[in-house]
């Protein structure tokens, strides 16, 4: 896909310090449009998160520099110790309650205290408000949402719209259930609206956001021209314009055809429309808004141009085509 404009990059800080993730590659796929400039297609998933200590060599399309990998702090039950060993037999999910009743009676706190990290509960609440937020929750349900507390935290960070201050600020936690207790928090107080980072114009709602795909509502791909994009897929968008010009060259979902889709008040690029163009594909129609060109929960109102904080899209490597 072809885009002849391109969003202002972030000016040169300092990266020290940066939190990002190591990625485990277990797909690699070619495409025939993507061979002749040797490019490739890959899916990866998040194992674990590393702290930047120094950039070694910054010469694109790579990067490279020394990183330290940051532990991750598992909890075990907070009342293990606390059973007596005549209950230990008798905790099963029917006399769960009672048997932490009769536990905690025995420590220095209530019940609830303790209820607040249990790991089990915890990661059933993130998934509740997860779906709360997701319109098509029959797809949502059947996507690959781990259930293991530390990949489930990386799966939303990764595939959920945010902002990327948010996004690093959760990685900067050592510990999965600190990370989902933050993501709850974050989610009670959701603002629903997308909106265009040039103009502050609402364009979108969280509520039309859908899964494309079963690795979740955000994908991140790239364009013949080596331009990244971190593309959010919605149902349908409010306040844009599409150009008449339909094409399926370079489409990043096969099938459907893509048209150019600018802001209506300031013309800014905020992505793209997509046609079907095969009668059996649902949807026959949506909208792929690149997160270049809109504000997110957690970022501040624009100010011209994109946060320095929020905007980290420029450091991945040109090659990237899709995770």
């Amino acid at each position: 896909m072809k885009n002849n404009s391109r969003m202002p990059t972030a000016p040169n800080r300092n990266f020290k310090h940066l939190v990002g993730v190591t990625l485990e590659i277990f797909e690699i796929g070619n495409d025939e449009h993507h061979q002749q400039g040797g490019d490739f297609c890959c899916k990866g998933r998040v194992t674990q998160r590393f702290r930047l200590l120094e950039i070694v060599s910054s010469r694109r399309p790579w990067m490279s520099g020394r990183v330290i990998i940051l532990p991750e702090i598992v909890l075990e039950d907070p009342l293990r110790g606390a059973y007596p060993s005549s209950l230990l037999k008798l905790r099963r999910d029917s006399n769960r309650v009672l048997c932490e009743l009769q536990a905690a009676s025995c420590t220095a706190w209530p019940r609830f205290v303790y209820r607040q990290y249990e790991v089990k509960r915890i990661v059933s609440a993130v998934k509740q408000y997860f779906l709360k937020l997701v319109t098509d929750k029959n797809n949502a349900s059947c996507a690959k949402v781990p259930d293991d507390p530390v990949q489930l935290s990386y799966w939303i960070l990764i595939n959920f719209p945010m902002s990327d201050s948010i996004r690093v600020e959760m990685l900067s936690l050592n510990n999965a259930l600190q990370r989902l207790q933050r993501l709850i928090e974050y989610f009670k107080n959701y603002e629903q609206s997308i909106r265009c980072i040039g103009c502050f114009q609402q364009i979108g709602n969280m509520k039309d956001v859908f899964f494309m795909s079963a690795s979740g509502p955000q994908g991140t791909y790239v364009n013949p021209s080596g331009y990244i994009h971190e593309t959010i897929t919605l149902y349908t968008a409010d306040q844009i314009r599409v150009d008449s010009v339909l094409s399926t060259e370079y489409s990043w979902f096969p099938g459907y055809a893509w048209s150019v889709a600018t802001c209506a008040r300031c013309h800014c690029h905020v992505g793209w429309r997509f046609t079907a163009v095969q009668k059996s594909l649902v949807p026959k129609l949506f909208y792929g808004i690149t997160k270049r060109a809109i504000t997110l929960p957690g970022g501040a109102a624009p100010s011209g141009n994109v946060p320095a904080e929020d905007n980290l899209t420029d450091l991945l490597p040109h090659r990237l085509v899709m995770l």
